[in-house]
């Protein structure tokens, strides 16, 4: 018997399942949405086994809110199949909230709701592509607050001709409806978005490096000065208001991942969906093989990847508790990347906790990446 994280991916279009509200894919429509949620029960019943206990959920993935009446079906059948679950997440378009879901989600025992308002400045807005108007982000936290207490900001930086004084209005403004957490991103041109088309026709041009570091340190300034902690490198928090589920990622931990393009760590196995819609529904339909990847991480790999998800926590790692979970010594097994580090003043090292300099943050991804193997 294991405890265990449940992550559901519900698309909102019908291709890519990444950044999708920055896609110009087709949404899917009503028949295909019945057949995706047919699909994704008969893949969690498929995959899940029966002696674990799920003590979280997060519903994601470009806009499941995009369902509305089948979304609160759903989240009211996972409720009712995992009675056990501490935490529920469910991420939620500005453009598709309404008094009436968010009441139906709260009923369906969900417990946290994360919104993507990534900015509160119309003209960013305009520039990511957003289908969300600031009026609707607004409505939609406002409405949120009547409902739930643990509530998740998603904000965006280095956006193109975003300015220090333009985030600083965003996160005021995010700050003022006094939410649990805050997710923030430095801006990602995906390959085959729209964003990417533009940058490289050079409508738009991509934030300095330089301009990138300022805005995400300025980020964690404003936000621990309000009393969100920083976390993980992305995430700010009150205190006890950390995503348990996210938490469960990055510190390696049992999580069955549902639908196009989910990916899972679910009992020393990890494996990736396949990530197109339809071909996803027809394997699943089939009882056919709907993995892209699917592997057991040796023992020395599952250190590696304990290792470097570890790093993203500002609390780094425990070096006792690392141990006991891999068998090794990370002092030991990584004895150079670590001396290096140390030395070029990218990490800290505090007694038993290993982790990321302040001014390693903005770098994490060239530092944890000495980790990756051996």
């Amino acid at each position: 018997m294991a405890t265990a994280g449940l992550y559901i991916h519900i698309p909102f279009c019908s291709k890519k399942c990444d950044y999708c509200a920055f896609y110009s894919q087709p949404k899917i429509n009503t028949a295909k949405q019945q057949k995706l949620l047919a699909s994704l029960k008969q893949e969690l019943d498929t995959r899940f086994i029966a002696t674990d206990t799920v003590d979280t959920i997060y519903i994601g993935g470009g806009s499941p809110s995009l369902l509305n009446e089948k979304l609160v079906s759903f989240t009211n059948y996972l409720s009712t199949n995992f009675p056990s679950v501490e935490e529920f997440t469910v991420e939620l378009n500005p453009a598709h909230v309404t008094e009436s879901l968010l009441a139906q989600l709260k009923q369906a025992k969900v417990t946290r709701i994360s919104i993507g308002v990534q900015s509160f400045v119309e003209s960013e807005l305009n520039t990511l592509g957003r289908n969300a108007t600031l009026a609707q982000s607004i409505n939609a936290l406002e409405l949120a607050k009547k409902y739930f207490d643990n509530i998740n900001i998603d904000l965006i930086f280095a956006i193109p001709d975003q300015t220090s004084e333009t985030l600083k209005y965003s996160l005021e403004t995010a700050l003022s409806f006094n939410p649990a957490h805050i997710s923030a991103y430095s801006l990602i041109y995906e390959a085959d978005s729209i964003l990417k088309q533009k940058l490289d026709s050079s409508i738009i041009e991509k934030t300095s490096q330089s301009l990138d570091r300022q805005m995400y340190y300025q980020t964690i300034d404003t936000l621990a000065a309000a009393g969100l902690q920083q976390y993980e490198i992305s995430n700010f928090a009150k205190p006890s208001y950390q995503c348990r589920h996210n938490m469960k990622y990055w510190q390696n931990e049992n999580c069955l991942g549902i639908g196009p393009s989910a990916g899972s760590f679910y009992h020393r196995n990890r494996t990736m969906n396949i990530a197109d819609t339809d071909q996803y529904i027809e394997k699943i339909s089939a009882r056919q093989n709907h993995f892209t990847e699917s592997a057991k991480p040796t023992n020395i790999e599952f250190a590696c990847e304990t290792a470097v998800l570890n790093l993203r926590l500002t609390a780094g790692v425990n070096t006792e508790q690392y141990k006991k979970r891999t068998s090794y010594d990370f002092e030991e097994l990584f004895k150079t990347p670590l001396q290096k580090h140390i030395a070029d003043g990218m990490m800290i090292q505090d007694g038993n906790n290993i982790k990321l300099s302040r001014d390693a943050l903005a770098v994490a991804d060239s530092v944890i990446c000495d980790f990756s193997e051996i």
